[in-house]
């Protein structure tokens, strides 16, 4: 690739990460190298009651609420391309608590890190969840909405329109907790860089 020609940013990485990832898994791992599956849920969560309410949003700071949704946003993405797969790895139903398949290191808090949203098939196969998610909405339509949350959410004197806010923010939390489990359990490294539980 010659000096003057730039990776295509088809995942609106580069925004918030300072670079472009190509690779959809390595968009899940980055994702979650900057915030717990339970700060982004959380972060959802706030940010739709905001945008319901005559109340700003001001739980984050401006620059850490932009690179939330704008990696949220690479996620949706990422996952579009991914949905078509099936899980490499099969969960009996004899070990859902098993801490292998949900928890990120042994210091992570194993009840905010245990999904919320996900089915038990969803879990043992997060694919599915892309699958459902997309089955609701395609990628344009989903990051349209986000990005209509969050000007609401941001917003002094307006609130969003009455929409279904409880299907948004268990669709989206479903979507990153699906992303979160395929990147802790398939996702060997970050950016070259090996996972802490994968070294030796």
């Amino acid at each position: 690739m010659s000096k003057n020609e730039e990776l295509k940013d088809v995942f609106k990485t580069k925004c918030w990460n300072g670079q472009v990832i190509t690779d959809a898994y390595q968009v899940f791992a980055f994702c979650f190298s900057k915030a717990e599956i339970a700060i982004y849920r959380n972060f959802i969560e706030e940010l739709i009651l905001c945008s319901q309410e005559n109340v700003v949003y001001n739980r984050n700071e401006p620059f850490d609420t932009i690179v939330y949704m704008k990696a949220i946003r690479s996620v949706i993405l990422a996952a579009e391309s991914l949905k078509d797969n099936k899980s490499p790895i099969e969960v009996s139903s004899f070990e859902p608590l098993d801490k292998r398949y949900f928890l990120r290191h042994s210091e992570a808090d194993v009840w905010s890190s245990f999904p919320r949203f996900l089915s038990f098939k969803e879990y043992s196969d997060p694919y599915l969840m892309f699958q459902k998610f997309f089955k609701l909405e395609c990628s344009k339509d989903w990051t349209k909405v986000l990005k209509e949350v969050m000007e609401f959410a941001l917003s002094i004197d307006s609130v969003m329109p009455v929409i279904n806010t409880i299907k948004i923010y268990t669709y989206l939390s479903g979507l990153l907790e699906a992303a979160h489990l395929i990147d802790l359990r398939e996702v060997v490294h970050i950016g070259g860089n090996l996972k802490t539980k994968f070294r030796k």
